[in-house]
């Protein structure tokens, strides 16, 4: 006996530890629930105790794992717990942690090696920074992103909801206009589902979802008349079962689009900013109340204070104070 064969026989002990494929799948199939299911729910932020224990004990589980193939089915699950973790985050706008978790996510995906994967969570860290208002870092991981999703089903999400989206905030007409019109190629070549499933889907997104993320995007170009066109597009597939708080949001870029407009009209404005409200139920999302704010300033900058914009204030100042009840 020498210490040698010992060290020589402990790596190959450590090599033949393995955890059970029953195990992986389930969580694998418990956290691809909770992306499907995440549209619906109430409060995101319930999510998190679970996602929480789940992600440390998937560490446990990859020291203990040494099969090469589960070990990938394992950073899999992980990279996609991190990255929902990291999307919760940044709807309650605790960016940092937000950023913590993305990039945990992405780094993941990486030893996963799926580029697919690696896709959806530069996904995340552009969402990241689009709501933190960091528009460049927005555009760059969302491209980045196109680079590892290559024509797979993430691109559609990275080109609409990043690239679109973040070149609409930096006043780039023409990177808006390429980005939407490649999404909706990228579209028709994956297969698009029918419907609105999760914003966060590991699949492609739908036509609605398209639609409702170009209407954002030519909103930012104050280009009212582009903005009905696509809500018009994305609005009748979106309802309060589906994805009230997909529909909430795409209302809310109506709204501002009449605020927008030539003709505009606060009465209709200000009703589809109360309807837009109203459609969220449960614990309002940051993203609902941020851009409630914009078209509070938008409404406040074009008439002054007037009996509707006060409505609409008290009812996103009720939503605030509903959130703090929440946290």
């Amino acid at each position: 006996m020498t210490e040698e064969l010992i060290t020589v026989l402990s790596r190959v002990h450590k090599l033949s530890r393995s955890v059970n494929p029953e195990i992986i799948a389930q969580l694998q199939l418990s956290t691809l629930q909770s992306i499907a299911g995440y549209e619906t729910v109430d409060d995101p932020s319930e999510l998190v105790p679970a996602l929480m224990k789940q992600r440390a004990w998937l560490d446990e589980l990859l020291d203990e794992c040494g099969h090469p193939a589960r070990r990938s089915g394992l950073f899999e699950v992980a990279s996609e717990t991190s990255g929902l973790l990291g999307y919760i985050a940044v709807g309650s706008g605790q960016f940092s942690l937000a950023r913590a978790y993305c990039l945990e996510s992405f780094q993941l995906g990486d030893y996963a090696q799926d580029p697919n994967l690696m896709g959806w969570a530069r996904g995340m860290q552009s969402f990241c920074e689009y709501y933190a208002g960091q528009y460049v870092e927005a555009l760059r991981y969302a491209e980045d992103g196109l680079a590892h999703a290559g024509a797979g089903p993430q691109s559609v999400r990275l080109a609409v909801n990043g690239v679109a989206r973040a070149a609409g905030k930096l006043g780039d007409a023409e990177a808006v206009r390429r980005a939407v019109d490649r999404a909706y190629e990228l579209m028709a070549d994956n297969g698009a589902p029918a419907g609105v499933p999760s914003s966060i889907s590991l699949e492609s997104y739908s036509p609605a979802q398209v639609a409702g993320n170009a209407a954002t995007s030519f909103l930012s170009l104050a280009r009212p008349d582009r903005v009905e066109q696509y809500v018009e597009l994305a609005l009748p597939e979106m309802n309060d079962a589906n994805s009230p708080w997909g529909r909430s949001l795409v209302m809310i870029d109506l709204a501002r689009s009449h605020v927008l407009a030539e003709d505009a009209d606060l009465d209709a404005a200000a009703g589809i900013m109360l309807d837009a409200l109203d459609v969220s139920p449960g614990k309002p999302m940051m993203q609902v109340r941020r851009r409630g704010l914009e078209f509070a300033h938008d409404a406040a900058a074009k008439w002054g204070d007037t009996a509707q914009l006060r409505t609409v204030q008290e009812t996103l100042a009720s939503l605030k104070g509903l959130d703090e009840q929440h946290g």
